[in-house]
């Protein structure tokens, strides 16, 4: 369990980097076209999620 929660919180930790450098380039963007910035945020979020549970779910197969 602890490993899991590790791993958890580095991938919260990527998430977040990756997050912020999106983030930085949609101030810009946002002037010119809200909506548009707003959907790649939500779509970087979902990908990121995903990407992480099934980052841990596969590191999980492997050690059980």
């Amino acid at each position: 369990l602890d490993d899991l929660v590790e791993r958890l919180n580095e991938c919260e930790y990527s998430f977040n980097s990756q997050y912020d450098l999106i983030e930085n380039v949609n101030k810009i963007n946002r002037k010119e076209n809200s909506s548009r910035s707003c959907k790649s945020r939500f779509d970087l979020s979902s990908k990121l999620f995903y990407y992480s549970i099934e980052n841990i779910l596969t590191i999980e197969k492997k050690t059980d």
